[in-house]
C-alpha cells in the first residue's frame, strides 16, 4: 500500500505515517524535503540455488532497493516485483558476494524476525506485525523476537500502536 500523503512517494504505509507526522509538525511540501534515512537490508538467510549460496536484498524504499542494487551490479531484470510475478514482497535474490558488497556499502544485516518484520512493513500488512508481538513479549518464557520493537525504532520505524503493551 503505497504512500499518499505526498505525491510521487512510493514509500509502503511506514513511510506514510512518517510522512503525515512530519506534514504536521514541519509542513514539509514534498517527500524530498524529509531527509528521511531509508536503508536497504539483507537478510541471514542464506539458501542454495544450483552453485550459488544466496539471500533477499530489500528496503521499503524502492529507489534506494535499485540504486543498491545498480552499486553492486545487479541487473533490473532480476528484481522480484509482486505486480508482475508471483512472490510476496518486492526484493532481490543476491549471491553470498553481493551481499558481502551490499553489506561494505551500507546494507543492514537482518535475523529472521527483522526480516519478517520488515517485509511485513514494505508489504503494508500491520497484522503481520501484531502477530510477532508474542514472540517479542517478554513476559513469556520464549520471546525470540523481544529485540524487534526497539530494533524497529532504531531503523526509524516508531510505531508504538503496534506493540500495545510497550509505553
Amino acid at each position: 500500500m503505497p504512500c499518499r500523503t505526498f505525491e510521487g512517494c512510493h514509500h509502503s504505509w511506514r513511510s506514510c505515517a512518517i510522512h503525515y507526522q512530519v506534514r504536521i509538525q514541519t509542513g514539509a511540501a514534498s517527500h524530498a524535503n524529509l531527509g528521511l534515512a531509508m536503508s536497504v537490508y539483507v537478510d541471514s538467510a542464506i539458501h542454495r540455488l544450483r552453485d550459488r549460496l544466496m539471500c533477499h536484498m530489500f528496503s521499503p524504499d524502492l529507489d534506494e532497493l535499485h540504486a543498491m542494487a545498480d552499486r553492486i551490479g545487479i541487473d533490473r531484470r532480476w528484481f522480484q516485483d509482486p505486480s508482475t510475478m508471483r512472490v510476496s514482497w518486492p526484493h532481490y535474490d543476491i549471491d553470498s558476494a553481493r551481499r558481502s558488497h551490499a553489506v561494505q556499502l551500507g546494507a543492514v544485516v537482518c535475523d529472521k524476525y527483522q526480516t519478517v518484520a520488515m517485509a511485513a512493513i514494505i508489504q503494508g500488512n500491520p497484522n503481520k506485525l501484531r502477530r510477532m508481538h508474542k514472540l517479542a513479549d517478554l513476559s513469556r518464557a520464549f520471546a525470540p523476537a523481544a529485540h524487534i520493537p526497539a530494533w524497529l525504532a532504531r531503523e526509524g520505524f516508531p510505531q508504538p500502536w503496534l506493540w500495545p503493551h510497550a509505553d
